[in-house]
């Protein structure tokens, strides 16, 4: 069916209203000529998606009938509604001829048409001209090439580059000179009010470090622990802010933060630095979740230039072996505990597995529980997805999950003398595996095959 009416000036569309209809141009060519004859449009072909809207007709000319409006055969459109100067919208016009240089200037000032124009000698010098409505538009398009337009545009977006370059800049420099007003503030601050203000924002041991090392050559700088770890975060989070907030106070440089972590040990197991670490924290602190996680990697043997063997089998760290450790890791399972009074997460162990069995995992688990308690770590709670071999690996260690509701047992032990530890699936993964078995089966039903509402 046709979209849009091709009355000059009528916006009807099929479809929205259901008065109007619109009715495609006859095929019978005697008709056709008389429907575009009516319309009065210059130069308008219709096509056999052109169609006039039930408005261009009499009611006379239309079939009574309560469900559509259905026109009689060789009606003729006649209720139109024209301006007085209609016919069509102005467009401009493309005049391309033989036009000499000084009358240029003649159109450009009195906005005469080129048509009216003789066409000059041919020895002068020829110009392509373009006539538009108006004096101003006339004048930019025709002094205008293209390339100059182009240029006219990459201009204005450099211009709009510059200037938001302007304002990222300025707003830095607030932020540098109030890093330097607040270093000229600490090196020349003797009253007890200066010192108390500086005091809230910075700890005694940091700011005592920042002090010595001002005016000190980058080479002699000694840095405590607090400004290393400050240093060391502030460089994870963000290169760039560190080398910001370093162009204004004293920190060490990225080439010793590297030479700092390459010394810590990360093989693979667990990480007993870390332990050693979290066991340093006050003893309120030390109840945490033990959450743990697979993660798929790409199966990829190399050699390892450092440790002279080849990397990339299942491994379980420390010379373990576990299972057999001749196949390629398809997996990482990693270990990490979970502050349950502050907000903190650290990873305390990762191996590399391919699909690692329950009665592994099991064994993995218990021995992590065993660290921490060595390292005063309390673990309350153990919390992962609800994988059918997670599930499976908590029945070994003690939990009973095949029970009703009421009856399910969902805690565990390590040892006889150890408090109980519970075990908790992974809401969020409980909630996709419950939209995935709604998607694949549809419905559910209970032990007495009721539907499940």
């Amino acid at each position: 069916m046709p979209y849009k009416c091709c009355t000059y000036g009528c916006n009807n569309v099929d479809g929205v209203d259901k008065n109007i209809k619109l009715f495609r141009f006859p095929l019978n060519e005697t008709t056709k000529k008389e429907w575009m004859n009516a319309i009065q449009r210059k130069d308008f072909t219709a096509t056999k998606y052109s169609g006039l809207c039930s408005a261009r007709f009499n009611p006379n000319d239309l079939v009574e009938n309560p469900h559509r409006l259905i026109l009689k055969k060789g009606i003729v459109p006649s209720s139109f509604n024209y301006p007085a100067t209609h016919i069509q919208k102005y467009r401009k016009k493309k005049l391309t001829g033989n036009v000499y240089s000084p009358v240029l200037n003649e159109i450009v000032q009195n906005n005469s048409n080129p048509d009216d124009l003789t066409p000059l000698n041919e020895m002068d010098t020829l110009i392509d001209l373009t006539y538009y409505g108006s004096k101003e538009e006339t004048n930019r398009k025709i002094e205008e090439s293209p390339v100059k337009s182009n240029l006219r545009k990459k201009l204005k977006a450099l211009q709009q580059t510059v200037r938001r370059q302007k304002l990222k800049i300025t707003t830095l420099e607030v932020l540098f000179n109030d890093s330097m007003e607040l270093m000229s503030t600490i090196k020349s601050s003797t009253d007890t009010e200066t010192t108390d203000t500086i005091a809230n924002n910075f700890t005694e041991t940091f700011l005592n470090d920042l002090i010595q090392n001002t005016n000190v050559e980058p080479t002699a700088r000694r840095y405590t622990s607090e400004v290393k770890k400050f240093a060391t975060t502030i460089y994870f989070y963000s290169l760039k802010a560190y080398s910001y907030i370093r162009s204004s106070i004293s920190l060490p440089s990225p080439s010793a933060i590297r030479n700092w972590i390459s010394n810590i040990e990360t093989n693979i197991g667990f990480l007993k630095n870390v332990l050693k670490e979290i066991a340093n924290f006050p003893d309120k602190d030390k109840y945490c979740c033990l959450i743990l996680d697979s993660m798929s990697i790409k199966k990829e043997i190399h050699w390892n230039k450092v440790n002279h063997k080849y990397s990339g089998y299942c491994d379980y760290g420390n010379n373990v072996t576990i299972e057999d450790c001749e196949s390629a890791a398809t997996e990482v399972l990693v270990f990490l505990l979970s502050s349950l009074k502050k907000k903190w997460k650290w990873p305390i162990g990762y191996w590399f597995v391919d699909k690692i069995k329950s009665i592994v995992q099991s064994q993995l688990i218990k021995m992590a529980i065993t660290e921490c308690n060595e390292f005063g770590i309390k673990i309350i709670n153990v919390t992962c997805d609800g994988a059918y071999a997670n599930l499976s690996t908590f029945k070994i260690l003690g939990c009973d999950l095949d029970q009703p509701y009421d009856l399910i047992k969902s805690d565990f032990k390590i040892h006889l003398f150890t408090p109980n530890i519970y075990f908790t699936t992974d809401a969020y993964h409980n909630v996709k595996l419950a939209r995935n078995a709604s998607g694949t089966f549809g419905a559910f039903k209970d032990e007495d095959n009721n539907l499940i509402e």
